[in-house]
């Protein structure tokens, strides 16, 4: 790309990056309406976030399960640290709904890979390597696009892994290095747990700094290392300062090191396990960026920095330890991949080098590189790149996401209607959450048939019931709150569990709790005994779920 090319004024076309941004945004809008909403969880987050935006406090105790007591805990505490993401969740759901929620959620995503995409063509990667990784990293990532506060994670990981690299090669001055990852961690610490990732990321860069000023003499290299390391050590102290800037202070770091150590209740999470490549998109897409990852390493011209590699082999195995974290690996890799393939053994300097005449010991290696096929495809490979260089260098206004968005945001605010034609239809899907069921509780409830506090709940449906009734709940998946205690009087019921030994069985426990209605899958192992079982009936139905009350009175105990 020439110096005149980029001085050129800028024009209002999209470049790649932003048709990659509008394919991106369609997918949870219009090919999938339902896609953020399939965690139930969703629910408790925007309730909370109403409560903070009804009561201007952040809630301190409990408000979703409708016992007094929890077996296992002292009291109904509870800290609310997603409280400024569920606050951000909330107001957007008031102003327009699920749909506006959707949108914005939907553009925070592309906006991530729209920055991911001009990040990599920056290091000089071929567009069309570019774009495919990006495409092929969405796919990854999309097993976790949900309407959660994990998308500050996402933001957290792509602002400081990308600092960190900047300043490591001193693209970026210390104070402006400094300033994004103190004001980002203010927002992260405040919106989701995994902030503490950032402080990984900054060790990380810390620790290849001070290995890298070991192993080199006094001189400018050393200084330069040593230099680094105090930056980072610094950045450390700066982003752990501002973490403290949350309504819990240093009790936060306890009540996290509380949840991480529930073990069993992680280990049966889903999003916990790792994933299973057994013909699945995501695990799939997954494998192919490993392998485009590897190909680079072997075939690159350049090398990745130390504390770069450290990381792309970390968020290697993190990726393949739980779901969750895959689009963690996505955001770290890609550009990893990017400058691998910026310069390879396929590029024009390699191929210029074949009309060198060869030594007699390289005369056999330069064979195939004068292959006349072979210069063909990699002379037009690089024209192709250099054309879309000079294009995309000047289409940088971003006017089609901008437009794109605005467009988007209207029509939630509009009920997701124009003229009276659906546009946005965005919200939780009916064949995988209760519907008539809920009606049917609601309206039995209103009329004292059956009471709130006598019911059983799949927990994953939580807080999507309390956001739909308004009213408390047996469980949800809140997992840090209930604790290893309750959970197991949870799966003892959900897994209708018997044991020998004469320890309490799932009939037991629901006599104990006395619960008259059950709401569970339909299909699930406690709706199919609760069928067969005396004294109970299926009252209502819906694809999704099965409610299910108790008839007869429990026997009294003395």
């Amino acid at each position: 790309m020439t110096d005149a090319t980029k001085t050129n004024k800028l024009l209002p076309a999209p470049d790649i990056g932003d048709i990659l941004f509008l394919f991106i945004i369609m997918i949870p809008l219009m090919v999938r309406p339902t896609y953020l909403f399939g965690d139930g969880s969703t629910g408790w987050h925007i309730v909370t976030g109403d409560y903070i935006l009804k009561n201007h406090a952040i809630p301190r105790q409990d408000i979703f399960c409708y016992l007094d007591k929890i077996p296992g805990k002292a009291d109904k505490s509870w800290v609310a640290y997603e409280w400024l993401s569920d606050t951000i969740t909330a107001a957007l759901v008031q102003l327009g709904g699920l749909n506006l929620l959707a949108v914005v959620w939907s553009a925070a995503i592309a906006l991530i890979f729209l920055i991911l995409y001009n990040r990599c063509r920056k290091e000089g990667c071929h567009f069309l390597i570019v774009l495919a990784t990006c495409l092929l990293g969405a796919l990854v990532s999309a097993v976790h696009w949900l309407a959660r506060p994990h998308l500050f994670t996402f933001f957290g990981v792509l602002i400081f892994s990308g600092a960190l690299e900047d300043y490591y090669r001193r693209t970026i001055s210390s104070t402006k290095f400094l300033t994004i990852l103190s004001l980002y961690m203010l927002v992260w610490v405040n919106c989701h747990p995994a902030f503490v990732v950032g402080f990984v990321l900054i060790a990380v860069y810390l620790g290849a700094s001070l290995c890298s000023a070991f192993f080199y003499a006094a001189g400018n290299k050393r200084k330069h290392y040593l230099e680094s390391a105090k930056t980072f050590t610094l950045a450390l102290g700066c982003t752990f300062a501002a973490s403290l800037v949350n309504p819990n202070g240093l009790i936060l770091y306890q009540y996290i090191e509380k949840y991480l150590k529930g073990s069993m209740i992680l280990a049966n999470t889903d999003e916990f396990l790792s994933p299973v490549f057994h013909f699945s998109l995501h695990p799939t897409c997954l494998e192919a960026i490993f392998a485009i990852f590897i190909v680079g390493l072997a075939i690159s011209q350049k090398r990745l920095s130390f504390p770069k590699l450290l990381l792309c082999l970390a968020f290697s195995h993190l990726a393949l330890s739980a779901v969750r974290n895959m689009p963690l690996f996505v955001i770290i890799v890609l550009p990893a991949i990017a400058q691998l393939y910026s310069k390879t053994r396929l590029s024009p300097a390699v191929a210029d080098n074949a009309n060198a005449v060869p030594s007699d010991e390289s005369a056999e290696h330069s064979a195939d590189a004068e292959s006349p096929l072979w210069r063909k495809i990699v002379t037009k490979w690089n024209r192709l790149g250099e054309g879309i260089d000079d294009m995309e260098w000047q289409c940088k206004m971003h006017l089609l996401p901008i437009g794109c968005f605005i467009f988007l945001t209207a029509t939630a605010l509009m009920g997701g209607k124009i003229g009276g034609v659906a546009i946005l239809e965005s919200g939780f899907d009916p064949l995988d959450k209760p519907t008539k069921t809920l009606d049917y509780l609601k309206k039995a409830e209103e009329s004292g048939e059956l009471k709130v506090n006598e019911g059983f709940n799949m927990d994953n449906w939580g807080g999507y019931i309390r956001y739909k009734l308004g009213t408390p709940v047996f469980i949800d998946d809140r997992a840090d709150f209930y604790g290893e205690g309750y959970y197991a009087q949870y799966s003892i019921i959900n897994q209708v569990l018997t044991f020998e030994n004469g320890a309490p069985n799932w009939l037991d426990w629901l006599a104990k709790d006395h619960i008259q209605w059950v709401l569970v899958p339909k299909d699930s192992r406690l709706a199919l005994a609760l069928k067969a079982q005396d004294g109970w009936k299926v009252a209502a139905e819906d694809p999704a779920s099965v409610l299910i009350i108790h008839e007869k009175p429990y026997p009294t105990t003395k």
